[in-house]
Order: structure tokens, then sequence, then C-alpha cells
């Protein structure tokens, strides 16, 4: 049998552990037999025979079967507390890891050095079939908090690889009740965290966190929101403005100011650096994201006396001609109106507008979509 990457990046331990981690059941077997083989002896990790077995890729029910036979513990922690029911949910061994959950009465919400339990490393590691049919009806805390105060949702919105596992497993955590606004340490909550994950953005994993009652209007501690994030990440990635549209559509708070921090260069080598609460609006202005910042401007946003042109003003550039117009010009009664509405309507805006008895260009109207089809 092959042996498995375990047996080959591990330093040292007794022969007992090289028998277990090249899947040699015959050879493990006579070991476990001999009166001088010490089946509690540990590896340079302060892992067992049976934490080797667990996260091996070359595991089998039967070599579980015989080390749990002997009288491994299921429960023994190695150099990072991690148990052998955790290392086989790590590795995705899950027949592995339903029996050592079975004969040794594991603790399903035991934590590692981390402060993750089973549930945040099947997130983490996307072991989609063991975290959503398995762990979470055996009674896998659906909302515990790691040592950086994320749930197991928060660890896997961050996830780059598989969005399609991300996606599954999201839905299932969503549905089995995950607090979708809590906050980590830093204030992020998961769709903060999902904004700064291009998979996420990419396939459409905000559009389902918003629909699942996520609050788009909920800073973190430097006050950064979603509209925000999307503002700053605009002027590289083009489908931001997706975001930015669907963040309308939910009636986001334009206003909210984030710690933005301010780049110039003096010279050719010095560069100063210095921070200052900035809207969504004025990190569009500041970055060049002229297409948002307009956008913003029509769905409300206020404008600073300070960022307005002299009204005499020659030097105006030609992309902020727009600009002045917008300010010297009243909008229209009718755009007024449709943004008494948003405010009227409040957050969540879209599910309320197509529930309204209007025709349905009206309802677009509504919804800003006319603004970004411009």
């Amino acid at each position: 049998m092959r042996p498995s990457s375990t047996a080959r990046t591990r330093r040292a331990g007794p022969p007992l552990m090289h028998a277990v981690a090249n899947g040699h059941v015959d050879v493990t077997e006579l070991l476990l037999d001999c009166p001088v083989c010490d089946i509690s002896l540990v590896d340079n990790f302060q892992q067992t025979a049976l934490h080797v077995e667990a996260q091996s890729q070359s595991g089998s029910l039967e070599m579980t079967k015989l080390l749990t036979g002997h009288g491994l513990r299921g429960e023994a922690e190695d150099s990072e507390s991690m148990t052998p029911f955790m290392r086989a949910v790590e590795a995705g061994n899950v027949q592995t890891a339903q029996y050592i959950f079975k004969v040794s009465g594991c603790r399903i919400n035991a934590r590692s050095i981390h402060g993750k339990t089973v549930l945040h490393i099947a997130a983490e590691k996307l072991r989609g079939r063991v975290a959503s049919l398995w762990l979470l009806q055996v009674g896998a805390a659906i909302n515990a908090l790691d040592n950086r105060f994320q749930t197991p949702l928060m660890v896997c919105v961050q996830q780059k690889r598989h969005p399609h596992l991300v996606f599954r497993i999201m839905k299932h955590l969503v549905d089995a009740g995950s607090l979708i606004n809590a906050q980590d340490v830093n204030g992020n909550t998961a769709l903060l965290l999902a904004m700064s994950n291009p998979a996420a953005i990419k396939k459409h994993h905000i559009e389902f966190l918003l629909i699942s009652s996520a609050d788009a209007n909920i800073p973190n501690r430097d006050g950064l929101t979603p509209l925000w994030q999307a503002i700053y990440d605009g002027i590289h990635y083009p489908d931001r403005l997706r975001i930015i549209r669907i963040l309308l559509q939910e009636n986001c708070y334009l206003e909210m100011t984030c710690r933005g921090r301010l780049l110039f260069t003096s010279g050719l080598d010095t560069v100063y650096c210095y921070e200052n609460f900035l809207s969504p609006f004025e990190v569009a202005m500041d970055s060049g994201y002229y297409k948002a910042a307009k956008i913003l401007m029509l769905a409300g946003c206020q404008v600073k006396p300070e960022m307005r042109y002299d009204e005499h003003a020659s030097d105006i550039p030609a992309e902020l001609q727009w600009f002045q117009y917008l300010v010297r010009n009243p909008v229209s009664l009718k755009h007024q109106c449709r943004l008494v509405v948003r405010c009227i309507l409040g957050q969540s805006i879209q599910s309320k507008a197509r529930r309204l008895p209007l025709p349905e260009q009206l309802k677009f109207y509504i919804l800003l979509d006319d603004l970004f089809a411009a």
C-alpha cells in the first residue's frame, strides 16, 4: 500500500507509528500483540498511533477498529490540542471520524489550541459531507467561536478553493441557524469577510448572504462596510460594480465613513501616509472611480461643500464635468420622489419593492436599475 504524506513528513516515532502511517494492518496487529509494545507512546507531535491513522490518506476503518480495540483513546490530544476525531475530520476520513466518535465518546465541541471546534475545521478544509450531513446532526455547536471570535460560517466564506463546496457548506450552516451577523474580534461579519474573497464575489456568495438576512450596514472596528469595500476595490476589479448595485438595492447607508489611508509622494522617494475618515463617495472620487461616484451621488449621497468646484472655475477636468453639473442643477422631481420612496421602504428594499403593486418598470426605477444601465 502506498505510504501516506503523513508517513513521509513524520520525523520520528516508534515502529507502531510507521506501520500505521504506511497502512500495514498485519504488521500493526503483530506489534500490538507484542508484550513490549507500548501503545501509549507518542511522536514528536505528541500524536498517538490513532492520530496517525485518523489523518492518514491511506487510512482504513479496519486499522481504526484495530487501534481502538487495543485501548487507544479517541479523546487524546496532540501538541495542537487536536484529538484523533478532529484529525479525521480535517483529513476528510468520514468513516474513521464516525467510528471514533461512536466508540470513544469524543466531545463533539472540543477545541484545538486555536479555539477551533470540529465544525470550524470541517468548514475550513471544505469537508462538505462531514459538515452538512453529520456533524450538525450529532450536536456540533453551530455558533461556536474560535480564538478570533469567528464562527464556522465566517471561516467558510473566506475559503478560496472549490467555491461550489463553499456554497454548499454555507447553505447548510445558515439553514442550521448560524448567526449571520455575528462579528469577529475585528468587528467583521461573514458578509464583510466574503467581500475580501474574490471567489465569493464571483460565485454569488454575497447575494446568498444578503438574501439570508445579512446586514449590509454593520461596520467593523475601522468603520469598513461592504459598500466601502466594494468602492475601494472597484477601481481595479470591474465586477465590483455588480456588488455595488446589489448593495444599493438593499438600500445600504451611503454616508458611513471608514478610516482610510491616503498616499501621496513628494519628490522621488518620500511617501507620506495619513489617516482620515472617508465616505464611500469620497473614496470613489479620490481613487478616480467616477462611474461609481456618479451612481452614489444620484442615489442620494451628500456632497460636502469643500468638494465642490467654484461656480466660475475654468479648470474643471473633463471627466468631472458631470459632477459640477449635478452640483449646480437640481435633480428632477421624479428622481426626488424615488429617493423619498427608497427612504420610506428602508433596508432590504429589493424584496419590499418587488411586492409593491406597481408596474415592473417603476419597480426597476425604484431599485436604481437605470443608473447602472447608463
